[in-house]
């Protein structure tokens, strides 16, 4: 809406059905065009500390959008018909910094930026699992999963290929 001009506040949207949603960067609110009112709501989002929000990556699944917020350090559950967040899941209680996340079937997994770990969530049961990659020391910055292998790169120009049901890694 005019009333909120800035730079980046709602830059990434998903169409579903009628509605468009804008997540946001730094804004702190899903802004939800609906088009064939041409109307715009607003779902407000959890956040105490008032840290940029910034989501980047986010799935239909369903009836429920589930976006990874980044500066929450969470990922956010949202009931596409309602225009409302139904659920804050949090990636981990340590201190991190989140890079890429990808959704592969009923699991969303999110990367450190910062050490050799990827967090599995199961969108089914809504838990965490911590996947711990000791051999390596810097942070990720790229994922994609292919036939079952997932390829990710390191922050000191790495490719990697973790394959998690065998739990191999190389």
């Amino acid at each position: 809406p005019n009333f909120n001009k800035g730079f980046r506040k709602n830059p990434n949207c998903i169409k579903c059905g009628n509605t468009i949603f804008c997540m946001p960067v730094y804004e702190e609110c899903i802004w939800c065009y609906e088009l064939t009112v041409g109307g715009f709501q607003k779902i407000m989002i959890k956040n105490p500390n008032h840290v940029s929000i910034m989501i980047h990556n986010f799935w239909k699944c369903g009836d429920v959008l589930w976006a990874v917020s980044i500066g929450l350090n969470q990922i956010i559950e949202i009931n596409i018909k309602e225009k409302t967040v139904i659920g804050y899941y949090n990636i981990t209680n340590q201190q991190e910094t989140i890079a890429e996340s990808i959704k592969t079937g009923d699991y969303i997994y999110i990367l450190s930026a910062l050490r050799g770990r990827i967090y599995e969530f199961n969108i089914e049961t809504k838990e965490m699992k911590e996947n711990e990659l000791s051999m390596i020391h810097s942070g990720l910055r790229t994922l994609t999963e292919c036939g079952g292998k997932f390829w990710l790169s390191g922050r000191k120009k790495e490719i990697y290929i973790w394959e998690k049901e065998k739990n191999n890694f190389k």
